[in-house]
């Protein structure tokens, strides 16, 4: 069942006001989420603002620092931790900062011992990446995910969302993955039909993509760079960590295998400059929405098959009115083992707006309903 959230129902109610008054009640409520909000700086070391760190709270992202490094959160949060690739994670108790200004530590650097030329990071982590690529490989298997995709205005605080339950079939020789809605438990539109833009890389699609273990994988292509910055790190038993940067200081990657098994991949996009969103991936014409960062985060099975059980993007955009939008997508492994929308087209569709997939899927439930009476 498709569950239209009540704040949908109270904008159809008031759109028909003028843009003028709607504009005002924007403002209003922006300026008392700005009061009501405890406003934390992110800095490094050197006092430099931090963007795009990610604040946890209650083990999801509640918040990601902007280009100044600042982030709004709910008065009533009293611990955070939080995470930027290539600084060490932080634990905060907000009740106890003595100054609105959180510094974040580099990971420290680590003294890479190379017995030889043929044993170098670079070359470990492809074999490593080998072996668990061949266990992969071999499985075919139906995954299903709880999932939620979220796009957020930061200006105004307006939130749009989509969750429910997706189907996914692993295919190792297709670059694609094959999504299908199974279930959408809520979502809410907001006052304005975000732009397909939005989605270029707001996208379940686009995120499975990142999976490191696909053939052909163009991640992978990334992290395996030979002219790229290799790192190991030995200190956590039983594990091999990997970092790797790219000398134009705008790549960085994690990738972490548990023994000889893949555990997790990391890949975080520092943008030194906004980039300029096409129509589409192919179409050379800008849409005046603008990229200024995004991180992907993969962790996988550890039991029997392996395979993705828990995927996250986060996204920043400025739109072509200035504004900042955050996108949120998780998706994490469920017990599930139906899909309620098999007899429908429920095919997800990339770079398709909220509003557009929800809408597809209601209409043809709606057709199903009236064919029955």
């Amino acid at each position: 069942m498709i569950v239209m959230h009540k704040t949908i129902n109270q904008m159809q109610s008031t759109k028909h006001l003028s843009t003028a008054l709607l504009t005002l009640l924007c403002a209003l409520s922006f300026g008392s989420l700005a009061q009501e909000k405890r406003h934390i700086t992110f800095h490094d070391t050197e006092g430099i603002p931090l963007k795009d760190v990610q604040v946890f709270h209650n083990s999801s992202v509640t918040a990601v620092s902007n280009d100044n490094g600042v982030v709004l959160l709910d008065r009533n949060i009293t611990r955070v931790a939080c995470h930027r690739l290539g600084y060490n994670d932080t634990l905060i108790y907000l009740n106890q900062l003595t100054e609105q200004v959180v510094r974040l530590t580099p990971q420290a650097k680590i003294k890479e011992v190379v017995v030889s030329s043929k044993h170098n990071p670079r070359k470990h982590l492809i074999r490593l990446r080998d072996i668990s690529h061949e266990l992969y490989k071999n499985t075919d298997t139906t995954i299903y995910y709880n999932f939620r995709i979220q796009l957020e205005n930061l200006g105004t605080g307006e939130v749009e969302y989509m969750e429910g339950l997706t189907r996914v079939l692993t295919k190792v020789k297709r670059r694609w993955p094959y999504i299908y809605i199974c279930k959408i438990d809520s979502f809410q539109y907001g006052p304005e039909a975000s732009e397909n833009s939005l989605f270029t890389w707001c996208d379940m699609s686009n995120l499975i993509n990142e999976n490191i273990l696909l053939k052909r994988n163009h991640r992978w292509d990334d992290v395996s760079d030979k002219n790229a910055t290799f790192e190991r790190d030995w200190s956590i038993a039983d594990s091999s960590v990997f970092h790797i940067s790219f000398g134009n200081g705008v790549d960085i990657s994690e990738v972490v295998f548990s023994g000889d098994t893949l555990k997790s991949f990391e890949f975080y996009f520092n943008l030194d400059k906004p980039f300029s969103i096409p129509k589409t991936i192919s179409n050379i014409k800008q849409t005046g929405h603008y990229l200024l960062g995004w991180n992907s985060y993969i962790e996988y099975s550890q039991q029997g098959s392996l395979y993705p059980s828990f995927h996250r993007r986060i996204a920043r955009y400025q739109t072509s009115e200035s504004d900042e939008v955050v996108c949120k997508i998780v998706l994490s492994e469920s017990d599930a083992c139906t899909c309620n929308y098999d007899s429908l087209d429920n095919r997800y569709w990339s770079f398709k707006t909220i509003r557009e997939q929800v809408e597809y899927i209601k209409k043809q439930v709606h057709g199903q309903l009236m064919e029955k009476e």
